[in-house]
């Protein structure tokens, strides 16, 4: 009978080690799930807006930014309701600041787009693509901040973040 007992927390010592172990891995991977999804749909935009540029109907535009703003506001709330996982805040509080960028660059520089029309001038779309590009650098910036965060996180966990080829 002590060897079923024995064996039986064995097992269980082995699973809570396994679950504690990947647990930020999980963490990391539903972080940079949501960055991937971010740059899956903004390609999509980049899409639509060069088949808009086209013709001039930008209407297109609406539905999807419309879509990136409900999932940057479902992913905040996400985010914000995770508990920590040995020590995640850094790299959660990284996404949030990420994600208040991506939402900020969607109001200012995605949403203008929906108002033009075949009629908009050329130069007023060019202005619109010009502030996209400008604002588009600073998204470099917090995109690095995330990723350093990320790589700080898999160090203090003892994993490796896999690289994209």
């Amino acid at each position: 009978m002590k060897r079923i007992y024995l064996s039986i927390l064995i097992v269980l010592l082995s699973l809570s080690a396994t679950q504690a172990q990947t647990a930020p891995v999980q963490l990391n991977n539903d972080i940079a799930q949501i960055t991937d999804s971010l740059f899956a749909q903004g390609k999509k935009w980049g899409a639509a807006f060069n088949e808009a540029y086209k013709d001039g109907s930008y209407s297109s535009l609406k539905p999807i930014n419309d879509a990136l703003l409900v999932f940057i506001d479902k992913k905040n709330k996400y985010v914000q309701n995770l508990k920590d996982v040995k020590n995640s805040k850094p790299l959660r509080m990284s996404m949030l600041d990420f994600l208040g960028f991506e939402k900020e660059m969607l109001v200012q520089t995605f949403r203008p787009f929906e108002q033009f029309d075949a009629t908009t001038p050329k130069e007023k779309v060019q202005a619109a693509v010009t502030a996209l590009i400008e604002k588009s650098k600073a998204e470099e910036d917090f995109l690095k901040k995330l990723t350093a965060a990320q790589e700080t996180y898999a160090t203090e966990n003892g994993f490796t973040i896999e690289t994209k080829q």
